[in-house]
């Protein structure tokens, strides 16, 4: 009976280990704010004058945007990566791919892309993009 207690608590402890490491990487998760300001008039371009950020600038309404952010797996296993987007921007943002893995030492680069509708009101639209990282069993 001692043995079975012992495998059952060691047991409680590779769970709790395995959930702190799993909550560690969600929280550490790489997070960009979106911004996009809906302007009237002729066609603007917007520039992103940051790396931190997918700041689309100011948009015309039926203009469209692309930002990019790059990622490199630099651990020594294979990561699952998992792209959300969330906020009022969420619906008029795609992303090139939500859902994939990267093995160690590869790169890829997401491209987020923005049309803005006709219908758009002129003001400022934001968004929040988190990519989760998290070990891929073997």
């Amino acid at each position: 009976m001692p043995m079975q207690k012992t495998l059952k608590i060691l047991g409680y402890l590779v769970l709790v280990l395995i959930v702190f490491f799993v909550a560690l990487e969600i929280f550490q998760a790489p997070k960009f704010e979106a911004v996009v300001n809906v302007v009237d008039g002729e066609s603007k371009v917007g520039i992103n004058p940051t790396t931190e950020r997918l700041d689309f600038g100011d948009l015309s309404r039926g203009s469209t945007a692309v930002r990019f952010v790059d990622l490199k797996n630099e651990s020594g296993f294979k990561t699952w990566m998992y792209v959300r987007k969330t906020g009022e921007l969420a619906e008029l943002l795609e992303v090139s791919e939500g859902k994939f893995s990267l093995t160690p030492g590869q790169e890829k680069r997401l491209e987020f892309s923005l049309r803005i509708p006709a219908s758009a009101e002129t003001r400022v639209y934001t968004a929040s993009v988190r990519i989760w990282r998290l070990p891929q069993p073997l």
